[in-house]
């Protein structure tokens, strides 16, 4: 869990934030710090089963030649059995004390995508997840565009879920039938 906290692109370990009472980072470690998570509730978006447990786990959310930094998945748990994973990102208090971050225009074509026909669907969702006050002319590309909540960071969770899509999709990832997001 230290070496996946040290080479996560948070600077969990460094910086100190781990050490905070109000830690996303802390809150996942001690949920999940055995590197084990059992469900036995068999319910519909989680299904039964031993998962293993990744901290930070690092997805490409765009082609390569395009992608920056990859997204920093909180937890990844991945049920050998039954092939299913759930990725989770935790937040404590980032709702209330940070503002949501932007998105960046390279997100806005869908040729930076793996796939350019699922591209389209992913800009079609970033678009309504800009503040329009600040989108007014489409034609014109900016750099980056704010997000229209205030409070929750759609932004992030978009780059988790296209970053989901890239885990499933990519043929260097490991076998996943079904996976969730779930934002905590």
């Amino acid at each position: 869990a230290k070496k996946a906290y040290g080479e996560g692109t948070g600077n969990e370990i460094a910086s100190g934030k781990m050490n905070s009472l109000r830690s996303s980072s802390a809150l996942t470690y001690n949920l999940f710090y055995n590197g084990v998570a059992k469900f036995n509730n068999g319910s519909a978006r989680i299904g039964t089963g031993c998962y293993s447990v990744e901290f930070e786990k690092q997805y490409p959310t765009l082609k390569r030649s395009v992608s920056g930094l990859p997204v920093n998945l909180d937890a990844f748990l991945y049920c050998e059995d039954t092939f299913e994973a759930v990725a989770c990102e935790m937040k404590m208090m980032e709702w209330i004390f940070n503002k949501p971050g932007n998105l960046r225009s390279k997100y806005l074509s869908p040729a930076n995508y793996i796939n350019e026909d699922i591209g389209k669907v992913f800009v079609a969702i970033a678009k309504e997840l800009i503040s329009q006050s600040d989108y007014s002319d489409p034609d014109v590309i900016q750099d980056e565009y704010p997000c229209r909540m205030t409070r929750y960071d759609a932004f992030q969770m978009f780059k988790h879920i296209v970053a989901c899509y890239s885990a499933c999709a990519s043929e260097e990832s490991r076998k996943i039938k079904k996976l969730t997001l779930v934002n905590c």
